[in-house]
């Protein structure tokens, strides 16, 4: 029992990364835009970091997963 609430533990961890890395890149993209005053342009870029990084989290996660589910 132990151990499905750690895989479940584990799932909400990596949405929770996703999530915040796809805000905070679009957040600090808003805020070069409010600093710098350019249209658009920042958030777009923030965005476009953020998922990426999002891409590298995930791409992480599905390396991990099948680790632990290869045959020797």
């Amino acid at each position: 029992m132990l151990d499905l609430y750690s895989k479940y533990i584990k799932n909400i961890s990596i949405a929770f990364e996703i999530c915040f890395s796809i805000l905070l890149g679009a957040g600090c993209g808003y805020w070069l835009d409010d600093y710098f005053e350019i249209n658009q342009f920042g958030i777009m870029i923030g965005f476009l970091v953020g998922v990426s990084v999002s891409i590298g989290i995930l791409y992480k996660f599905s390396k991990e997963y099948l680790e632990t589910f290869k045959t020797p």
